[in-house]
């Protein structure tokens, strides 16, 4: 914080000294001028953010690197972020939530508490936010479920159904692209994948053309020998953040999209596997506890699909 907003450091009341107290809290805090350039942070600033302390200095609210969006995820305007807001009118601003892109891409949400400090002749404003990426998410996951068991219940056809999980959760995953898909069995019981939805990625006009032609009926993968492939065959949840080098890999069609990451997930009913959901290049890549955090999704899916393979029959 800068030196003539705080008060002198005094060694024997160190305990009681704001400086202490702004390295030491577990949020992040900001101070930015009347300018709105970030002029002190403190430590945990730099872990929510993924800046440094030298990245962050001199950055505004206004800078494009932040691709600051609302919770709806429509663009959110470095001139109407709070600490902006507040330099703007004076008035404080509370849990504000707000998602902000870490330099490896990675989607951030954060709750922020700004208010305005100094002077009027030197305004400032200070900035304190947490992570609340997860909780976040938990909730809009959940959200998602409902909407989904609602149509699914309602009797919408199973193509908008899950064309509406899959968009949920590549939002809220920030993947780029991914399926859902029923594991069935040929008659001498060789798995293949038959999808529900699937993200457009045709990269020439016969992939397109193939694409408009079978994705409502469903489209069918017997190529197993692939990153997807190995979830079919074991049941496994599949993780490769580098699939070019990962032994498990298969080749993709001349002109496909680059893979820069894969998460391959099994959709269990009880011990069987009934199918998978496949996503792709979120920016940082994948991991197990994602994976875990997406248990309550996958349990709805194998309903969903559960429920279809008892119509069927």
């Amino acid at each position: 914080m800068p030196d003539h907003l705080l008060p002198p450091a005094n060694p024997a009341t160190d305990i009681l000294d704001i400086r202490t107290i702004f390295e030491a809290v577990s949020e992040g805090i900001v101070v930015q001028d009347a300018s709105g350039a970030i002029v002190s942070c403190n430590d945990a600033a730099e872990a929510v953010l993924g800046l440094t302390r030298d990245q962050l200095m001199g950055r505004t609210s206004t800078d494009p690197r932040w691709r600051a969006v609302h919770e709806d995820g429509s663009d959110f305007p470095g001139a109407e972020h709070p600490a902006m807001a507040v330099l703007n009118d004076g008035i404080p601003r509370r849990d504000v939530v707000m998602g902000i892109h870490k330099p490896n891409g990675q989607l951030t949400w954060i709750s922020i508490n700004a208010t305005r400090i100094g002077s009027a002749q030197q305004p400032h404003v200070v900035s304190v936010f947490r992570d609340i990426t997860d909780r976040l998410t938990t909730r809009q996951l959940l959200s998602a479920i409902s909407e989904a068991q609602a149509t699914f219940i309602a009797g919408d056809p199973k193509a908008v159904t899950f064309t509406r999980m899959l968009d949920a959760v590549l939002r809220l995953t920030n993947s780029e692209y991914g399926f859902i898909g029923e594991v069935l069995r040929r008659e001498d019981g060789t798995p293949y994948l038959k999808s529900y939805a699937l993200t457009d990625v045709s990269w020439s006009a016969e992939s397109k053309a193939f694409y408009d032609r079978h994705v409502a009926s469903g489209i069918e993968f017997t190529d197993l020998s692939t990153l997807f492939g190995r979830t079919v065959e074991t049941g496994e949840v599949v993780i490769a953040n580098d699939p070019s080098s990962d032994p498990r890999r298969g080749g993709l069609p001349h002109g496909h999209p680059p893979l820069t990451a894969f998460l391959g997930l099994p959709i269990m009913v009880d011990t069987q596997l009934v199918g998978m959901v496949g996503l792709a290049n979120r920016p940082g890549g994948y991991s197990e506890e994602l994976a875990d955090r997406l248990i309550p999704y996958l349990t709805t899916c194998g309903s969903m699909i559960d429920a279809i393979r008892r119509e069927r029959e």
